[in-house]
């Protein structure tokens, strides 16, 4: 009994001494939780960025964090000569853009290229960056700009007008006019948007210079002509009155304004194939003629003598008719081509005066007589009818 008692003793003794042993447990693994939005060139590149309208450059933007990337960002793209950013790089374009991504996801943007004004050419590498909100807690600022893999193309942005003449670039026109046709070619790479305007010039060689003749300079007229296209001006000319005679080229230059800068003017002025003769010639009919040839009228008159107190006559007023000379040519109203030929000279037709005038003798006047009067005759009255009946009836 006693020994069973003792072993017993010592196991409550035991269970009280472990109860007061602390009991200690190991610590999970614990890190801070952190974003790391990264930017990165997805897809294929351009060979060559366009110099007119959008070149879309595709990116990715991705978190490689434990936590998520969220807040407004924005996305660059720079053109470098090199592959590493600094402030003499070239800013291409730019797109901003609101981020919510979680770690291990990816968002996509597409960065629109449009400033190329004053990038000259040559190959470039693009460059991108990030910044904004959601880079302004990156536990990794390094990667939040990225080179692409290969270089691209850049072209520098240019207009150049050219003068051309066509083949055929002179023609008649109405009224004595000719029509001169010059067309003006874009040589550049970008659309010109303006005014242009073409004066035309006579000259006796194929070199503008001062002695020139300017015969049209209409006014400016708009002008959108895209790359590798052309315009026609057509130009209606009359030539000066005083214009030499002699054979002359036909010499066009082109003026660009109001948008347009011209880089080019050297290939401004153009000659065209054809040569102008000028010759003596009659003036152009008007539009007021009526292709009837023109005649002027003379009026001719005849003298005839006549004698002094009247026409000659026997007891008579009616005198005596001088006619005139037949000059064979009809008295129609139709015109006269050419005038009747008399002699300037003409001599009076002959007749004898008489020895004496007797005027008509004058008849003297009756002598008056006394108005005649009819005979008063005294007769009795006509007798009255008293036959008349009252009572009714007609008269």
């Amino acid at each position: 009994m006693t020994e069973s008692t003792s072993r017993v003793g010592s196991l409550r003794k035991q269970r009280r001494a472990s109860a007061i042993i602390p009991l200690v447990e190991p610590l999970e693994n614990r890190r801070l939780l952190s974003a790391d939005p990264v930017v990165i060139f997805t897809g294929l590149l351009p060979a060559a960025l366009k110099t007119e309208g959008k070149t879309r450059i595709a990116l990715r933007v991705q978190n490689d964090g434990d936590a998520i990337a969220s807040g407004s960002g924005k996305v660059e793209v720079f053109a470098s000569t090199d592959t590493t950013l600094d402030g003499g790089d070239f800013l291409l374009g730019a797109i901003n853009k609101r981020f919510k991504i979680k770690p291990t996801k990816r968002s996509s943007v597409k960065v629109p290229i449009t400033a190329l004004n004053g990038l000259p050419s040559g190959d470039y590498h693009l460059i991108a960056q990030l910044s904004g909100n959601i880079a302004g807690s990156d536990t990794n600022a390094a990667n939040n700009q990225a080179a692409a893999p290969y270089s691209t193309r850049v072209e520098e942005r240019f207009v150049d007008l050219a003068a051309e003449f066509p083949t055929i670039a002179i023609h008649a026109a109405s009224n004595g006019a000719n029509q001169v046709s010059v067309a003006a070619a874009n040589l550049g790479n970008i659309t010109a948007r303006g005014q242009v305007q073409v004066s035309l010039y006579l000259s006796t060689d194929r070199t503008l210079d001062d002695g020139d003749v300017l015969i049209a300079a209409p006014p400016a007229r708009r002008a959108r002509i895209a790359p590798g296209k052309s315009q026609l001006f057509n130009t209606n000319v009359v030539l000066p009155s005083d214009t030499p005679l002699g054979t002359y080229h036909v010499i066009a230059e082109i003026t660009s304004g109001a948008g347009i800068a011209d880089t080019n003017a050297a290939n401004d002025v153009a000659v065209a194939g054809q040569t102008v003769d000028v010759v003596d010639q009659p003036p152009a009919p008007q539009s007021q003629d009526d292709d009837v040839p023109d005649v002027i009228v003379v009026e001719y008159v005849i003298p005839v003598a006549v004698p002094v107190g009247g026409y000659y006559g026997s007891g008579t007023d009616e005198g005596t008719i001088v006619e005139v000379p037949d000059d064979g040519y009809p008295d129609d109203g139709q015109p006269i081509e050419q005038p009747p030929q008399y002699d300037p000279d003409p001599t009076p037709p002959v007749y004898d005066p008489p020895a004496r005038y007797d005027p008509p003798p004058v008849q003297s006047e009756p002598d008056p007589q006394p108005p005649t009067t009819q005979p008063v005759i005294d007769e009795p009255p006509p007798p009255v009818d008293t036959s008349y009946n009252s009572s009714g009836g007609d008269f």
